[in-house]
């Protein structure tokens, strides 16, 4: 007997198996097979297997997107593969119920992925190289890798010799981590990019949400960002094994915390962020911090702190010494300046500028100011100086001071000198008030940044010896010259308190004192006793006596910087104009002169200056 089934109903239960089999397995997709070079140019929803052949290189100009399957898969045991996605390339995963990645080359050897465009899944990781050995992944600038957990992943132990090199951005948006190395070893990760977690991202332990984490026997190299956009407290690099190096250079900026896993030895931490720039960075766990060299530094920058501020007082005591020192030199050389009754009085201002070497922060000062001399009797002047300057060194660290001295002058000492030669000399004393700002680099706040500063005074005393020889040449008609050899010695000390800037540092109380020694030569030529032009060179050496050393602490651990032999040598030039007005009577009579100078340094330091005086008789 036979029993025969309709062809129609034959048809309809062949397609209903069909459809319960779709059902039951949501996650069956085509595959095709990659098995020599191939090129992806227009959209597929197929994934892509190199599963046979070694060598075999994938180069991806559209989309690659697909839910249910790892979108570019490289067979276990493969060699050598090579998968490029080019800018306007994409490869995408938006399967949230199966454990598939955007691309996925595990326990293979030599994969090289390039990415310019976009890697992407949605739940679990876009790059998955789990077992692999000697993988190179390259996110190049505007290429973008980013998944809801584990933007990159390499966790297991047999991960070995692996090198990623991050220009572009790389972030998670849901939990774990943008990089996830935990087990892996001889990894090397450099960053001129982004690598962050957002801010949305859950937090379930610290351990597993840190943004970086690696193995052991591996080195981070940073230029570029890390961040923890999620917390500030949970971690932004997690070392969970021994022998790791963090590296953070240039102006490269971490945010979240710095850690090693308890019982991990041997992790260092390198900081090489350029001569001059401060930095302070909180770690958790066994740290040894070093520079490049290998030089145990503390949590802040132990040459750089203290460099910046030895340097400003060192800076701005000389220079004001230098600037009270010519003041009193044109006070000298005008005519009738120093007359009884002649009240002299000017006004400065000079810009000064100097390049950085290795061993010297770049920076640029101006600064303006007045003098004044009261005479009291003959051959003694009382002295008022007033004078605001601001230096900016070049790494965001700038201070702005006002100083004010006052003393006496005494032009020529009666009982000294012979012939032609005299000697005379100044002292004053007063106040420098400094106002400090600087912006430091720290992975304490969410920026990478911050601004720290301090207010500061210091006690301020200049003092110095001239001898001086003046010839008058014959007069020639209505024209008279002068020739001025002088040279001198000045001393200039300053006493700075202690005080604590604004966060982590603190400096000890420093005495600073300075000598300089000078030479000058001037020639002043005056037309029909009314105008007058002068030109003078002069050579000035100047080096620290006491005081080289400053004592500070970075977060109450004491530290100490010495400067070394420091000294100077300088030359500097002035060519000065000055008009006698009034009568020729004394009691009806001025002066008014301008002047400008210039100094070089053999520390590629350059001053320009000029200056308004008048003198007036009363």
């Amino acid at each position: 007997m036979s029993f025969k089934v309709p062809f129609r109903k034959t048809i309809f239960r062949l397609l209903m198996a069909i459809m319960m089999v779709l059902c039951v397995q949501p996650s069956l997709v085509l595959a095709v097979a990659v098995t020599s070079d191939k090129t992806i140019s227009s959209n597929v929803t197929a994934q892509q297997k190199i599963q046979t052949n070694d060598n075999v290189t994938l180069t991806i100009d559209a989309e690659i997107n697909l839910d249910g399957a790892s979108a570019v898969l490289v067979q276990s045991g493969r060699s050598g593969a090579t998968i490029i996605i080019n800018s306007g390339g994409s490869v995408i995963n938006t399967d949230t119920s199966t454990n598939d990645y955007a691309i996925k080359a595990q326990s293979g050897t030599n994969v090289t992925i390039t990415n310019s465009g976009l890697v992407r899944s949605i739940d679990l990781y876009a790059i998955d190289v789990n077992n692999s050995t000697g993988a190179t992944i390259t996110n190049n600038a505007g290429g973008i890798i980013y998944a809801g957990r584990n933007g990159i992943a390499a966790a297991a132990s047999g991960t070995s010799n692996l090198t990623l090199t991050n220009h572009g951005t790389v972030y998670i948006t849901e939990r774990a981590s943008a990089i996830n190395f935990t087990a892996a070893s001889n990894v090397t990760l450099t960053n001129t990019g982004q690598i962050y977690r957002e801010s949305g991202a859950r937090s379930v332990d610290h351990v597993d949400q840190s943004t970086i984490k690696l193995g052991s026997s591996s080195t981070l190299i940073n230029t570029g960002q890390i961040r923890n956009d999620a917390s500030q407290t949970i971690r932004s690099i997690y070392l969970n094994g021994d022998n790791n190096t963090i590296i953070l250079r240039d102006e490269g900026i971490v945010t979240g915390v710095i850690a090693a896993a308890s019982g991990t030895s041997g992790n260092k931490l390198q900081l090489d962020h350029g001569f001059g720039r401060t930095y302070f960075y909180e770690t958790s766990g066994d740290f040894t911090l070093e520079d490049l060299s290998g030089n145990t530094v503390l949590k802040g920058s132990a040459g750089s702190v203290s460099l910046a501020r030895q340097e400003t007082v060192d800076e701005m005591l000389g220079l004001r010494a230098f600037n009270l020192r010519s003041a009193l030199k044109r006070y000298a050389s005008a005519p009738m300046s120093s007359d009884d009754n002649m009240v002299w009085g000017e006004t400065f201002g000079y810009t000064q500028k100097r390049g950085g070497t290795d061993t010297l922060l770049k920076y640029d000062t101006h600064g303006y100011g007045m003098n004044f001399i009261y005479p009291v009797m003959s051959k003694l002047g009382l002295i008022f100086s007033v004078e605001r300057s601001q230096l900016d060194f070049a790494e965001e660290y700038e201070v702005s001071r006002t100083g004010f001295l006052a003393g006496i002058n005494v032009p020529e000492f009666s009982g000294f000198g012979k012939g032609n030669w005299k000697l005379g000399g100044f002292a004053v004393a007063g106040m420098g008030w400094y106002d400090s700002s600087r912006e430091i680099l720290t992975n304490t706040t969410s920026t990478g940044l911050l601004d720290v500063g301090a207010d500061y005074r210091s006690v301020e005393v200049i003092t110095g010896l001239n001898i001086k020889n003046t010839h008058n040449s014959p007069s020639n008609g209505w024209i008279k010259n002068k020739w001025d050899t002088e040279m001198g010695l000045t001393l200039q000390g300053s006493r700075t308190p202690d005080y604590n800037e604004r966060h982590y540092f603190s400096f000890e109380e420093r005495t600073l004192i300075q000598e300089s020694f000078h030479f000058g030569e001037q020639l002043t030529s005056t037309f029909n006793d009314r105008l007058a032009i002068t030109l003078g060179l002069e050579y000035e050496f100047r080096f620290v006596l006491a005081g080289k050393n400053q004592t500070y602490r970075i977060n109450g651990a004491l530290a100490d910087y010495d400067d070394g032999s420091f000294s100077q040598n300088s030359g500097s030039g002035n060519l000065g104009l000055s008009y006698r007005f009034g009568s020729k009577s004394k009691l009806n009579q001025g002066l008014a002169y301008i002047q400008f100078n210039s100094r070089l340094s053999d520390e590629t330091r350059g001053t320009y200056g000029g200056s308004f005086g008048i003198s007036i008789n009363f």
